[in-house]
């Protein structure tokens, strides 16, 4: 499928260059090896987005990522996968099958969801999909089914930027734009409902529901979303 949406610069890891022993930790939790997987590009992260195919038949969806290539991804990864677990059953969101911790390497083995990204700019019938679904993921998932930090306690640092320019040095002002420099007090002040709004309105992201390995929406994207495949590989080495 061709990609509707504008493309990230991200160079993906693919299947076969991640260590022996992740790739054989993983196919043992799954119950059977990979025998084909087909790197999905796009997104930011250096770490595996494959969609795979075992020897049984089953497919899955499979995203990894080391902490030499990036010490904050496995931290993200550990997340999704202890709150994907205990996801309930209603989220359209695709299942854990298996995951693979060896402190170093995270991998994560998702259902393979069939899908595509949404058109740019958006199709109406496409944002009213997505509009349902979010409807969907605030009733099923209020209260949130695990103990997760609220929003604001997560997103709070990001509406801070404009108060962090206000309160800095005269230099870091220096070497703003003009027209910023003058409305700098109204932006933190336009800001700084973000935090609050978040922390009024409970929401479904505080449960970080995997955006990596559904299609639209957030239960929706990575393992189906039409990206061009490559990075073929069939056979595993594992005994």
């Amino acid at each position: 499928m061709t990609i509707s949406a504008p493309s990230a610069t991200g160079v993906r890891t693919d299947w076969g260059r991640v260590p022996e022993h992740v790739r054989c930790g993983l196919e043992e939790r799954l119950g059977a090896p990979v025998t084909e997987a087909v790197t999905q590009r796009g997104g930011f992260s250096p770490g595996v987005a494959a969609r795979v195919r075992l020897a049984d038949g089953r497919r899955a969806f499979v995203k990894a990522v080391s902490a030499e290539a990036n010490p904050a991804s496995p931290v993200l990864h550990r997340a999704e996968a202890r709150i994907s677990a205990a996801l309930p059953l209603g989220v359209p969101a695709p299942r854990l099958l298996a995951t693979h911790d060896d402190a170093m390497w995270v991998a994560l083995a998702f259902e393979d969801v069939d899908g595509r990204q949404p058109h740019v700019p958006w199709r109406a019938d496409e944002l009213s999909r997505v509009l349902h679904a979010v409807g969907d993921l605030a009733h099923t998932l209020t209260p949130a089914p695990l103990d997760v930090p609220t929003v604001v306690e997560s997103e709070a640092e990001p509406f801070r930027g404009w108060e962090h320019l206000l309160d800095g040095d005269d230099n870091a002002r220096g070497r703003l734009d003009p027209w910023v420099r003058r409305n700098l007090a109204a932006l933190a002040d336009i800001a700084a409902p973000g935090a609050s709004s978040a922390r009024a309105t409970p929401s479904p992201t505080a449960t970080c529901v995997p955006t990596t390995s559904c299609s639209p929406p957030t239960a929706a994207s990575s393992s189906s979303t039409g990206r061009t495949p490559s990075g073929r590989r069939r056979g595993s080495t594992c005994s």
